[in-house]
């Protein structure tokens, strides 16, 4: 990755947050203003709502860009890295964005750890990190119900389809309000738009507590029903999220010709249906949950082919295929801690669970009380392009040629772009 060719801005912010001189690709995510969990912050406060976390770095947001406005639209692109977008603009796949990167603020911020849409997409839409809002990954052992979860579908792993079926409430389970409770607190609407199918699922219920919903089908759908909330009136905050760039990017990898293809469509829609009906009064700001990085075939590890490893956990791993999460057996975290420092070699590093919540990985604190057991005792964290998927009985693992997770940059970074006419 050419680092050197990204502006001052960004570099710096990839020397702010080194992680380690040892893992010099690794970034730190930040949660005192240059990192996704602030960005929620910064859009109450624009709209007039009370500031009761850490908002973007002063810096970041001119003040042309918060005098006057009524709307904000805050467009999630689910794995679009910062990276990504950048060499787009390069080889002339997004002129689009390339415009609103010029005419407007333009600047990169670090994802959440772990770098997952369960905990990034909610530190978004609560504005506190994974320590305290408890969505620690996309599958963890929830100690409330005595089985591995799996966060996305809120179910437990490969046994019935949801909790939410027992009669359980899955808004429940956030132990924070949410932005939009804050906005509609403060006098301003709130609205979600999103696929029409994900409505009701439970991870919509948990993130999107207190929001209306605009649901949409196509592309061109998305872009009409964004146009279409931006004109009702009144002080409006409007959550927009496209998913379609971290599915393909799974399938084929972000560097892939459909990744490609895909965000020069996305970016085509949003200058034709959303950015050329601007008003004046309306900020638009562009950013991601978390980046994707390109996975190495020859670099990919399931560990269901180690089952003396599985012998010795209480639960199957859990986590994500770069970041797992282990629980030994009682007398045998040793033998797990070596053994899987073995099965890593230069692909991976253990680290002890306790440390990253010591280190503030995700997040400080209040420390929400159910994530050290979330987390579990020792974690892997994968390196460069290698993965260790687990594939769970009744929920297989599917090949991937991309992936997120970790702490390498091409996942951690994300883009910000702000723009208003």
């Amino acid at each position: 990755m050419r680092y050197h060719d990204e502006p001052e801005p960004v570099r710096a912010l990839l020397e702010r947050q080194r992680l380690d001189p040892s893992f010099p690709t690794w970034v730190r995510p930040s949660y005192d203003g240059y990192g996704v969990v602030n960005l929620p912050w910064t859009v109450l406060d624009i709209l007039g709502a009370p500031v009761e976390g850490t908002p973007l770095a002063p810096e970041l947001v001119p003040a042309s860009l918060r005098d006057g406005v009524r709307v904000v639209v805050l467009i999630v692109v689910d794995a679009l890295a910062y990276f990504q977008l950048r060499e787009g603009m390069r080889a002339g796949d997004t002129p689009v964005l390339a415009r609103v990167w010029e005419e407007g603020t333009a600047f990169a911020l670090t994802s959440t750890f772990p770098s997952t849409t369960v905990a990034a997409l909610t530190a978004l839409q609560t504005g506190v990190p994974p320590s305290q809002h408890g969505m620690v990954a996309y599958t963890c052992y929830l100690r409330e119900f005595g089985m591995l979860s799996n966060l996305i579908r809120f179910s437990p792993v490969g046994r019935f389809d949801s909790y939410a079926a027992t009669g359980f409430d899955p808004g429940a389970f956030l132990p924070v309000p949410t932005i939009y409770e804050r906005a509609a607190a403060a006098g301003v609407a709130a609205e979600m738009i999103n696929y029409r199918s994900f409505q009701h699922s439970p991870l919509t219920r948990i993130q999107g507590r207190g929001a209306a919903y605009r649901g949409y089908r196509t592309l061109g759908e998305f872009g009409t029903v964004i146009r279409r909330a931006v004109a009702e009136p009144g002080r409006r905050l409007i959550f927009a999220y496209w998913p379609m760039i971290d599915l393909i990017g799974h399938i084929e990898g972000p560097e892939g010709e459909t990744s490609r293809a895909d965000l020069r469509l996305l970016d085509a829609l949003l200058g034709r249906e959303v950015f050329d009906h601007a008003r004046d009064d309306v900020l638009f700001i562009l950013t991601a949950d978390h980046g994707q990085i390109q996975l190495d075939p020859d670099q990919v590890l399931s560990l269901n082919e180690v089952p003396d490893l599985l012998a010795d956990l209480r639960v199957p791993p859990a986590g994500e295929r770069r970041v797992g999460y282990f629980h030994p057996r009682a007398g045998r975290e040793e033998a797990v801690r070596e053994r899987l420092r073995e099965l890593a070699g230069e692909r991976g590093v253990v680290v002890e669970g306790a440390e990253l919540l010591d280190q503030k990985l995700l997040g400080p604190g209040p420390l929400y009380p159910e994530v050290p057991s979330r987390v579990g005792e020792l974690v892997l964290l994968a390196r460069g392009p290698a993965t260790f998927p687990y594939s769970a009985a009744g929920d297989p693992a599917e090949p991937m040629l991309g992936a997120h997770g970790g702490l390498e940059a091409e996942e951690m970074l994300v883009p910000c772009l702000l723009w208003r006419r």
